[in-house]
């Protein structure tokens, strides 16, 4: 039976002038249809029809996200139906599952008693090489965390969040927010086995699983995808139950203490619009709204997720107390940087300088008022966060690692601030299958110099992109987090872009220095 069948279950929009434009498997049993031309009286209409189909409603979003987000979510025997209009842009997305959990956190809850003097804190990790982190701390001494950085961050993480907690008592996480399922982001939750596990009380992980068309081409996003689920059943809350595991969409809210989460963006809401194809694009983009002020926690979205932002949502709700860099500063747009007002921007990585090309943040960065980053030690705002009222840690020791292994780690953004100037002498290549073409790189390179294969050396990965531009044929471009991508229309063009990258570089006895850049 085809997926399609399922939505007879419920009932469909009655408005004759809606256009029905797509149907889609969102992945981990989630299926959206989407309608163009709604208006807000055909999503009230659809909400009653519900009703009318005997469905009970279990939250809405009140008087929206911004005003002009709207969602409901409903239940009937098992199924979930869950309507979310987009009033901007007059589009009506209706989601479909069965037997999935619900959060309680959908429902405001009561204040929590905590002491008076109690303040809610966000905290910016400090890592170890490269990804996000933040940890919440409640009034009440529970934590929200997101994302939480690499493998190597776990053990830290679990310290930090300790020192933070009575020393009879277990930290206890109400909410473990995933940006989406990249090992510099999700890599911690991805660790908690066995011992670890039994350190930390986690009430629930909220993730949107991607669909299988966005994983045909980030199988290590599956991987890790699947490492987290995996992870999740070692975990309890503190009565000891299972972790729940819940998928957050565009326009809920999550109640807590005294913070509530808005969750501004969701792959659902992308779709094929503006949707680049690029797993990136699949982050939840979370806002922390706490004592009158907004920070937004952008995960790794880039293009796809800021046209959306823009396209839903008015400058007025886009106007933050705090944001943090997209994708550690990849892809970022002059346009949504004119459309929305920023404070504070908190840099997700090591050091201040741009990330792919030189001077591509400055225009981000000239129309904040302030921004910092984690490099030199953990920072902490105080809620309501005033600019310059930012505390910073001493640099963590790093007491997992073995200290040789970190004694050459590169200072990789002024790496890239120098043009790329910086000799190779080890690197590895991921061929992603196309054999030839890393077996004539590997022999190309060598051709010039004996250069050493090593594990964690400078990384090159060949990929074939049918959808690249004819004329073009190929694309050289820095990759995330230290490395080249080289990306061609087919296997031949690939070949003549290898050729490229080696012929074009710099040689010296030392090393060589790809210089070739073409986006």
């Amino acid at each position: 039976m085809e997926n399609r069948s399922f939505f007879p279950q419920i009932p469909s929009p009655e408005g004759c002038h809606l256009i029905e434009t797509m149907f889609e498997d969102c992945g981990d049993g989630y299926l959206v249809k989407e309608y163009r031309g709604a208006a807000e009286k055909d999503y009230l209409d659809y909400l009653a029809a519900l009703e009318g189909c005997g469905f009970e409603k279990y939250s809405d979003n009140g008087d929206g996200i911004g005003g002009t987000v709207f969602t409901a979510t409903f239940t009937k025997d098992l199924w979930q139906v869950t309507p979310l209009y987009l009033k901007k842009s007059g589009k009506l997305f209706i989601s479909l599952c069965f037997n999935k959990p619900l959060s309680p956190r959908m429902l405001p809850c009561e204040e929590n008693v905590f002491d008076k003097d109690a303040k809610t804190r966000l905290h910016m990790i400090e890592l170890w090489w490269f990804g996000n982190s933040f940890v919440i701390q409640l009034k009440n001494g529970n934590f929200i965390l997101c994302d939480g950085g690499r493998r190597a961050d776990a053990r830290y993480l679990l310290d930090y969040l300790e020192a933070l907690t009575p020393a009879e008592k277990k930290p206890v996480v109400e909410a473990w927010l995933i940006s989406h399922a990249h090992s510099d982001h999700c890599g911690a939750l991805c660790e908690l086995r066995g011992d670890l596990a039994k350190r930390i009380c986690v009430e629930g992980i909220y993730y949107s699983i991607a669909g299988d068309t966005l994983y045909q081409k980030a199988q290590g996003t599956r991987v890790d995808t699947a490492n987290m689920l995996l992870a999740a059943k070692g975990l309890k809350d503190a009565l000891g139950n299972p972790t729940a595991f819940y998928r957050p969409q565009t326009g809920q809210k999550y109640y807590f203490s005294d913070l509530v989460i808005e969750v501004v963006h969701s792959q659902e809401q992308l779709l094929r619009d503006v949707a680049t194809k690029d797993i990136n694009e699949t982050s939840t983009w979370f806002m922390l709204c706490a004592e009158g002020q907004k920070c937004l926690l952008t995960g790794d979205g880039e293009k796809g997720c800021m046209t959306a932002l823009m396209e839903n949502y008015t400058k007025e709700y886009l106007s933050l107390d705090m944001m943090t860099l997209m994708h550690h500063g990849y892809n970022t747009m002059d346009e949504f940087t004119d459309y929305c007002k920023v404070k504070t921007l908190l840099l997700t990585v090591r050091d201040n300088t741009p990330v792919r090309q030189v001077n591509e943040n400055d225009y981000l960065r000239a129309n904040v008022d302030e921004y910092f980053n984690w490099g030199d030690g953990t920072k902490i705002m105080t809620f309501p966060y005033t600019l310059g009222s930012f505390e910073t840690l001493a640099p963590n020791k790093w007491i997992y690692h073995n200290p040789a292994e970190r004694q050459e780690q590169p200072n990789l953004y002024r790496y890239f601030k120098g043009h790329y100037k910086k000799e190779v002498r080890k690197f590895r290549i991921n061929d992603n299958g196309f054999v030839k073409a890393g077996a004539h790189l590997y022999d190309r390179i060598h051709a010039h110099l004996p250069l050493p294969t090593v594990k964690d050396g400078f990384m090159i990965n060949l990929d074939v992109d049918p959808n690249l531009e004819a004329e073009r044929g190929f694309l050289i471009f820095v990759q995330d987090p230290l490395g080249w991508i080289i990306s061609a229309a087919n296997e031949e063009k690939l070949m003549e872009a290898i050729t490229v990258f080696v012929d074009e570089a710099v040689w010296t006895e030392q090393g060589f220095t790809p210089t070739r850049v073409l986006e």
